[in-house]
């Protein structure tokens, strides 16, 4: 979940009276596998390797948390999804870190 929607879920919790007492799950409200993830930075970084190994039986398992009750009680809606959100944070890290040589 992208820092911008998560910070305006928590804006929209904190000035909601709708949210009073309530508990909201604030993600984007679809899970991606890390192979996913890897695939779409891969996309970014042609030179990034990486290695697929077996879960172990540690690792937790989960799906998607729904975001239907932030949508429907405080409006929420989310505007970055990963790849976009992805974009983003590369974009911030090129500007305020451009000793790091990304991009």
């Amino acid at each position: 979940t992208y820092v911008e929607d998560i910070a305006n879920g928590f804006v929209l919790a904190a000035t909601n009276d709708n949210a009073v007492g309530e508990t909201f799950n604030i993600t984007h409200g679809k899970a991606h596998t890390l192979l996913e993830f890897v695939t779409l930075l891969k996309s970014h970084f042609p030179e990034l390797d990486y290695e697929i190994v077996e879960r172990d039986e540690f690792r937790p398992k989960r799906g998607t948390l729904s975001i239907d009750k932030a949508k429907k009680l405080i409006g929420y809606e989310p505007q970055y999804d990963l790849a976009r959100g992805l974009e983003e944070y590369i974009k911030f890290v090129q500007v305020h870190n451009p000793n790091l040589g990304i991009g």
